[in-house]
């Protein structure tokens, strides 16, 4: 049995790979080819799902926002490996929670509530931005070749638990507080830090495209109002949640702020301006809210 769990050590330490963008190591156990046929019929269901509440793009003035702000981010970031030789493309859909969300092939569903939360350009520039990011960081792939990789692992505890441990309940028992642990303890962690990831690089685009950095900070003060408007339950603990909390991803989106800025003048942006008094308010109480300032 230690042989078995042996070979799985070597082969998540033989899968593992850099990615071109960030140059982190992650383990990966599907092709491009394989993971297309492998989410094929997950992407198909979604699309049909949402098929009926998309919103026309010649019915809707959100959608030449959508579409000027994502050829904005991609147009500056074409340098980055995946943007030109992904399709991608945009759906509107008839909901009033504010959210995205993108699909591995490059189609991003854009909620119309989100557009409540993001009132310009450039806070829909970093909503738009962290979804892009995920698709071109394979995130996706990442995850479900986590996910196999810890099924794996937790069979092998079953099995080895048959074999022995004595007492039915003892051997059913193990294997379940192991894949609770796993679940807790590995994969919501590593879905926590891919969020980050994807904040990261997604400050990074909109900076260089020119948006004003400082809106995603505002984004997130607008997000938080509104969570707590419609929220119907107890917030999840973090360590149940699939996201770092809010104070977590501002504190993060801070201290990138100077590189933010880096990166605008690089490009030979054109100065920023003054934040209207509202949004400048907004940023102070977030940030005390975060324990920044």
């Amino acid at each position: 049995m230690s042989a078995l769990f042996s070979l799985l050590v070597c082969y998540y330490v033989l899968n593992l790979e850099k990615h071109p963008i960030t140059k982190r190591a992650r383990f990966v156990v599907y092709s491009p080819q394989e993971f297309e046929e492998h989410v094929r019929g997950d992407i198909e269901s979604i699309q049909r799902y949402f098929w009926p509440m998309s919103r026309k793009p010649s019915k809707s003035p959100n959608f030449r926002k959508l579409l000027r702000v994502s050829a904005a981010i991609l147009r500056a970031n074409d340098d980055l490996p995946g943007v030109a030789n992904t399709n991608w493309s945009f759906v509107i859909v008839r909901y009033a929670t504010p959210s995205a969300f993108v699909l591995p092939n490059g189609r991003t569903y854009v909620f119309d509530g989100l557009f409540k939360v993001c009132e310009n350009d450039d806070s829909l520039s970093f909503v738009m931005a962290h979804e892009l990011s995920h698709c071109l960081l394979h995130h996706s792939l990442e995850k479900d070749s986590l996910g196999l990789f810890l099924d794996t692992l937790n069979t092998l505890v079953w099995v080895s638990c048959i074999a022995l441990v004595r007492g039915e309940v003892t051997a059913t028992l193990v294997p379940w507080f192991v894949s609770r642990a796993l679940y807790y303890g590995v994969f919501l962690p590593q879905s926590r830090a891919i969020e980050m990831e994807a904040d990261s690089l997604a400050l990074q685009m909109m900076s260089r495209a020119c948006f004003d950095f400082r809106y995603s900070l505002v984004y997130f003060d607008k997000a938080i109002a509104i969570g707590k408007q419609v929220r119907t339950r107890r917030m999840k603990k973090l360590v149940a949640s699939t996201h770092p909390t809010r104070k977590q991803r501002v504190r993060s989106l801070f201290r990138q702020m100077d590189t933010a800025m880096r990166l605008r003048r690089s490009r030979n942006c054109s100065a920023l301006i003054p934040m209207r008094k509202r949004d400048e308010d907004r940023i102070q109480a977030l940030f005390r809210y975060a324990g920044l300032k």
